[in-house]
């Protein structure tokens, strides 16, 4: 029971029932025993305190993270003011320093007779005292002697590498990097539809650091219209784990993501966190492709409505050249994107019916075939995709493809509805039947 108690991270309980037991072990006067687990009984204390020290570590890590995320946008601001436009304005130089106290009265120095509060102010940027803020726990006081504790052995996380058969190993990157006079915020090109695949500033990130900050990568980018709250993470990927061993695991999760996406370079800051909420640098250009799958889909319903029917095939286009699978096809169980994949799928099925509808009545009908035997792999109980299909090959002269067709339309609703096909179906089949020569079926 005590085994099982440690390996799920759970001290507390383990030293409870260890210390009962060297109880029961002196009452019956088993004086071995009662020593053998006395030496357990020390051992799970020291390990629960570096268990608490381990934690303790990881919010002052992420909290110096996120200060030195801070600081080091305010000194690029102000290098961007120095940098190639001489003195900088002393207008320019208040608005990022902070405001000298109002309590104190100002001096006049050297430098700065224009605003004698300015030098005050600089004195006052963070940096020139402590560079990091304390997380809101004290210190353990045990931390003063470490000596007498054995160290906690640093657990290696294998690399998970990640696979591209048949795929280009750098596409050209749908999002534009604008020169603002600085160093530009790195790029990141996530393809979600299909396998996960990554690339930032081009380069496609083949290794993660552990399974599970691959996952929480995937719910970010899946949830990234809201900072999302640590409890979430932890319920979502440590459901069954201790708290602390939830939240440590959590913290090193965290800890793998960052390490992954800094092959752009150590100089930014990927993953915030702010009041135990994490979210994606909001500076970060940012590029996914169900988002712009999406974006394209609503367009071509919106120019669609508005009689806008070339410029919305347009768009319908550009969205099915988007989807090439489901959402995170190989995350087939997970709860979490469910709703969000059925959603694409439905809005995939609804463009490739319109696609195929928009070039049947263009007599396009190789191109109308296309799109349906495409929306027949989603969904092969789709009558309408069928009939359409019936029509295409009888009016390009191949009349035993329209039949084979209707049999293959009865299977597939046999097999996956258990019902016969609807009566506009067989009325088609048995025009076909009846007028051999007879090349332009009726249109209803």
């Amino acid at each position: 029971m005590a085994g099982e108690l440690l390996e799920a991270g759970r001290y507390e309980s383990a030293i409870q029932i260890l210390h009962e037991a060297q109880v029961a072990s002196e009452q019956r006067g088993d004086a071995i025993l009662a020593l053998v687990l006395a030496a357990a009984h020390r051992i799970c204390l020291a390990g629960n305190q570096c268990q608490t020290e381990a934690e303790w570590y990881w919010r002052a890590h992420e909290e110096a993270t996120q200060r030195e995320h801070e600081l080091r946008q305010q000194l690029r601001t102000i290098l961007d003011l120095l940098n190639g436009r001489g003195a900088p304005r002393t207008r320019e130089v208040l608005s990022i320093v902070p405001t000298a106290d109002p309590n104190q009265p100002e001096r006049d120095t050297r430098g700065s007779a224009e605003h004698p509060g300015l030098r005050q102010g600089l004195q006052n940027l963070p940096g020139r005292g402590p560079t990091s803020r304390s997380p809101e726990r004290e210190v353990p006081a045990t931390l003063v002697d470490r000596s007498a504790r054995p160290r906690a052995e640093k657990v290696e996380t294998p690399d998970v590498p990640l696979s591209l058969p048949g795929r280009e190993a750098t596409p050209v990157s749908p999002v534009a990097k604008e020169n603002q006079g600085g160093q530009a915020p790195p790029s990141l090109v996530v393809y979600c539809l299909g396998s996960l695949r990554v690339y930032n500033n081009d380069r496609f990130i083949e290794k993660w650091p552990g399974h599970k900050c691959k996952s929480i990568f995937k719910y970010m980018i899946g949830h990234r219209e809201r900072p999302i709250h640590s409890e979430i993470l932890m319920d979502l990927f440590w459901r069954d784990a201790d708290p602390r061993a939830a939240r440590r695991n959590l913290y090193q999760a965290i800890y793998n993501l960052r390490q992954a996406l800094q092959t752009g370079g150590p100089d930014f800051a990927y993953i915030l966190c702010e009041e135990s909420c994490y979210y994606l640098n909001p500076e970060l250009e940012l590029w996914v492709d169900s988002e712009a799958f999406c974006t394209h889909y609503q367009t071509g319903q919106r120019l669609e409505r508005e009689g806008r029917l070339h410029e919305a095939i347009r768009e319908y286009e550009l969205a099915e050249n988007l989807y090439e699978g489901e959402f995170l096809a190989k995350d087939r169980y997970e709860d979490w994107l469910l709703d969000h994949r059925e959603n694409l799928q439905r809005a995939y099925l609804d463009i490739l019916d319109r696609l195929s509808q928009h070039y049947f009545d263009q007599q396009q009908f190789a191109t109308c075939i296309a799109f349906c035997q495409k929306l027949l792999i989603e969904d092969n109980c789709h009558e309408d995709a069928h009939r359409r299909l019936m029509r295409s090959y009888l009016r390009q002269g191949q009349r035993h493809l329209a039949l084979r067709q209707y049999h293959l339309c009865v299977e597939a609703l046999e097999q996956g509805l258990d019902v016969p096909p609807m009566p506009a179906t067989i009325e088609l089949y048995r025009h076909i039947q009846a007028n051999p020569f007879n090349f332009r079926p009726p249109e209803n």
